[in-house]
């Protein structure tokens, strides 16, 4: 359980939106890092291996392909022009499915003779490739399991504020919200409702521990709050795995939108004291 009791602050948003940057960037570097390491190990061990295993499901169209291609050349920065890749991954496929032919039937002419010698001399190939699809994959479900809590906050934001409020991020991996028709860019500049909203989710998202279960207490939460958002409010928040909410509030739509199962309510009577 996490016992930690914060005071949430303007600047502290702002220091934990700094601390995921460098989180992200942490992870992406390593990973990459680890994914080179991995391939060229993976390169050379396999130069005098007699047995290649390519896995035609894997790579069942062009597209597949050519999206696995577009995604490594992005995340690399290699500069590979998308008509080239298009090129390979037609050529790709292509391979893919004359050795699926020949699987079936032996060649019956010199020329198929000749693409049978041509494609078994680009056989390491395939096979490099493929080994370096898989290691970019297991970099990409880190990323994507980092980047969770980007989608949790930016999805809010939308749902809340009708696709008004926007968390961006930046090539670089920088976060910075924006308000749809304004200039306000900034989380000083935002209302005290928008600030609010934008507080708890930051929170909820980064800060409180994805596999340890987590008790938030919020005292009043729908002060500057619309009506509309307090009645999304508790709701949302407990989309987020492994959260408990105690909350004291005066309003009745905070509870408005939440199963009558999730929630157990204490009512304070007038002679209460």
């Amino acid at each position: 359980m996490d016992r930690r009791v914060i005071g949430i602050s303007n600047t502290d948003i702002e220091d934990i939106l700094r601390e995921y940057t460098r989180t992200i960037n942490e992870i992406s570097s390593q990973s990459l890092d680890n994914l080179l390491k991995n391939f060229a190990k993976n390169s050379i061990l396999g130069i005098n291996n007699e047995k290649l295993e390519i896995q035609f499901s894997n790579f069942s169209k062009r597209s597949n392909i050519l999206d696995q291609l577009k995604n490594i050349n992005d995340s690399l920065d290699l500069r590979i022009s998308d008509e080239q890749l298009t090129n390979i991954a037609k050529q790709f496929e292509e391979k893919l499915l004359f050795m699926k032919k020949i699987g079936e039937n032996k060649p019956k002419s010199k020329e198929e003779m000749n693409e049978v010698m041509n494609l078994i001399l680009s056989l390491p190939m395939m096979q490099v490739f493929q080994n370096l699809q898989e290691l970019y994959k297991k970099f990409s479900q880190e990323m994507n399991s980092e980047l969770e809590s980007f989608a949790y906050i930016q999805e809010n934001l939308l749902d809340f504020s009708g696709n008004r409020l926007n968390l961006n991020r930046t090539e670089l991996n920088e976060f910075n919200f924006s308000k749809v028709g304004t200039g306000v860019e900034k989380f000083n500049d935002f209302s005290t409702g928008e600030k609010q909203l934008i507080t708890f989710l930051v929170y909820s998202a980064i800060e409180l521990p994805k596999d340890t279960p987590s008790l938030i207490i919020i005292d009043e939460p729908e002060l500057s709050l619309h009506v509309k958002w307090q009645r999304k409010l508790l709701k949302n928040l407990l989309k987020k795995n492994n959260i408990k909410i105690l909350s004291a509030t005066h309003s009745p739509y905070i509870l408005n939108k939440l199963e009558v199962d999730s929630m157990i309510v204490r009512k304070q009577e007038a002679n209460e004291c």
